[in-house]
């Protein structure tokens, strides 16, 4: 190849130039970083049961839909319209905790449905339960509350298709802060899930027109609340809920 000889030739001449400055050896930078310490608790080496959480903040951004819909982000849980499916077993299989309350449903066994904005992080337990799981088989699910905010804050949430679909909305509010005088704080939270579906609405009239506005009931309406009376943060008594 004459033609890229002549123009090689130049190149490594200037790179293997004694003095130059291009191949001068540059100072090499070490720098340390600090340590990172991670704790958690320990737990017993010798049990067989695993624990995966998921932490609601980090999936508040996601379409979910239901309480339902944030289980079925961990591996090996299905939502389905009969229930919930962990490890593959039969809906109703698992059972639905909170502070110690089974939250199933006696005739079905169905997981009530909690808003997803009076909840800190989800737990699910599988494996070889230990006794302080009792009475399922698939699994348990644990739903951790929100604390009490020391200071009275609030958050509100709307999802909706915008009308080019279903008539899909799902509205949520959240009020938290301390009770005055007392060392107690209140968590209130509700979620409307309301859904006109793509089945024919065999219902009345139940709409109304005001200020160009449409207001009222749809073919699906579903509403879930939660109230919470707990002890503020490094405090300990009863809690009601």
């Amino acid at each position: 190849m004459p033609s890229v000889a002549p123009l090689l030739f130049p190149i490594l001449l200037a790179t293997t130039a004694p003095g130059d400055s291009a191949v001068a050896p540059q100072p090499r930078i070490v720098r340390e970083l600090p340590p990172i310490e991670v704790r958690a608790k320990l737990i017993d080496p010798r049990s067989s049961q695993t624990l995966r959480t998921t932490e609601i903040g980090a999936v508040r951004g996601l379409p979910l839909q239901n309480l339902d819909d944030a289980w079925s982000l961990q591996a090996g849980v299905v939502a389905s319209p009969s229930g919930l499916t962990v490890r593959g077993g039969r809906p109703g299989a698992s059972s639905l905790w909170m502070d110690g309350i089974p939250l199933d449903e006696p005739i079905r066994h169905r997981a009530m449905d909690v808003p997803l904005l009076a909840l800190s992080q989800l737990e699910l337990t599988t494996g070889a339960l230990e006794a302080a799981h009792g009475a399922t088989l698939a699994g348990t699910l644990r739903l951790v509350p929100l604390p009490p905010a020391a200071f009275w804050t609030g958050r509100t949430s709307w999802s909706s298709d915008a009308r080019t679909g279903t008539h899909h909305d799902r509205v949520g509010a959240l009020a938290s802060g301390p009770v005055p005088r007392t060392r107690y704080g209140l968590v209130a939270a509700a979620e409307a899930l309301l859904d006109d579906t793509h089945l024919p609405n065999a219902r009345g009239r139940s709409r109304r027109d005001l200020l160009g506005s449409s207001f009222g009931w749809r073919a699906d309406n579903r509403m879930s609340g939660s109230l919470r009376l707990a002890p503020l943060a490094g405090g300990r008594g009863p809690v009601l809920q």
